[in-house]
C-alpha cells in the first residue's frame, strides 16, 4: 500500500511526501476516515474547528 493517514495526516510512503489536513482560525480541520490503495481519501470535516459560518 503507497498511502497511509493518521487523523488529519496523509503520507505518500513511495513518494516520502505527506499532507497535513489539520484546520487552524481560517478553515475546518479534515478527519480521514478510508483511504483507498489509488490515494484516494475520504473523510469529514470536524464542526468545532475553524471558523463559525
Amino acid at each position: 500500500m503507497p498511502h497511509c493517514d493518521l487523523n488529519s495526516v496523509v503520507f505518500d510512503v513511495k513518494s516520502g511526501t505527506g499532507l497535513c489536513l489539520e484546520g487552524d482560525d481560517t478553515r475546518r480541520s479534515i478527519k480521514i476516515r478510508a483511504l483507498t490503495d489509488d490515494g484516494f481519501a475520504y473523510g469529514e470535516t470536524d464542526a468545532e474547528s475553524g471558523v463559525d459560518p
